[in-house]
């Protein structure tokens, strides 16, 4: 496994002990000081240090991985996570390394620790169960519900976008497809106008996503109306329905994080939705009858 050179990036691939592939790291020269990374005082207080990360050559460095990526997926590759890089610089000389402030970064996404997870009471579990018969009727609609937030803490938003947009199409398209359709259906659902106006009225603090997210979807959506907000998701789904390489601002499929405020907006609506329809069956008397008969009467204290 050889150093490959492209222009001024150097390729270089890293296997195990068994042979397997298991890292590329791409070589980028930083002449230029002001792009090297800096650490400065952070004068609010509860942070030590404000570290400034510059990433040289970053969009030919994805784009050339991209490439490489679809190229080696004709021989078998699955994937080059570019999500969680570990970025290194390596001085040249001695005054390079008294110069630089900061010689590796990296961070990751961990998933939590089981000591770490709320409670979840068994009460909410057991309604569930016993609303099930009730619930049945959804249960198309749930599943595009979960597989879009699921979608969402993987980072995979465009394919959540398309979750919670047939969510929304299943519920209240009416069998609809064309756009300006749709818009019309979707406009008279008021379950649906209500959910998108009882996400507007929390203010951002119903969006279930990173602070940087939500701020973006603050400052994105909630200045229009339900209405606007429909148009804007039935205008998504065209966008990222159809594909031309020609097409200027086309959307790409390994940018997923360009996506990432819509998601958040169709996620904190569809919750609304889902838990509207569903809540009045968790919670409906006919499933508090049968919890009370079957966990809380005859119990003593």
């Amino acid at each position: 496994m050889l150093p490959v050179p492209v222009g001024d990036l150097v390729f270089e691939f890293h296997t195990n002990a068994s042979g397997i592939v298991e890292a590329v790291t791409v070589a980028v020269p930083v002449p230029d000081e002001s792009l090297w990374p800096t650490i400065t005082e952070y004068p609010e207080p509860g942070v030590r240090l404000y570290i400034n990360i510059r990433y040289p050559e970053q969009e030919t460095v994805q784009r050339f991985l991209r490439t490489l990526e679809g190229l080696l997926s004709l021989y078998g590759l699955k994937k080059i996570d570019q999500a969680n890089p570990d970025i290194q610089w390596q001085p040249e000389n001695e005054r390079e390394k008294q110069a630089l402030h900061v010689s590796r970064w990296s961070q990751s996404k961990a998933q939590s620790r089981k000591d770490e997870l709320a409670e979840f009471p068994f009460d909410i579990l057991a309604r569930s169960v016993l609303s099930i018969p009730r619930v049945g009727g959804f249960e198309v609609a749930l599943s595009f519900f979960r597989r879009g937030a699921n979608a969402v803490v993987e980072d995979r938003f465009i394919e959540s976008v398309y979750d919670f947009f047939f969510f929304f199409e299943t519920l209240f398209a009416d069998g609809k497809s064309r756009s300006a359709a749709v818009k019309r259906e979707f406009k008279r659902a008021p379950l649906l106008i209500g959910s998108i106006q009882k996400l507007l009225s929390s203010g951002g603090s119903k969006v279930l996503a990173r602070p940087k997210v939500r701020d973006a979807v603050v400052n994105r959506f909630f200045h229009l109306s339900p209405e606007d907000i429909v148009d804007q998701i039935v205008d998504l789904r065209g966008f990222l329905h159809h594909h031309a390489s020609k097409r200027k601002g086309v959307w790409h499929p390994e940018r997923q994080s360009e996506y990432a405020p819509e998601a958040a907006l169709m996620q904190g609506i569809a919750y609304n939705v889902a838990f509207e329809l569903t809540a009045q069956h968790v919670f409906g008397r006919e499933t508090a009858d049968a919890f009370s008969r079957l966990f809380i009467k005859g119990q003593t204290t």
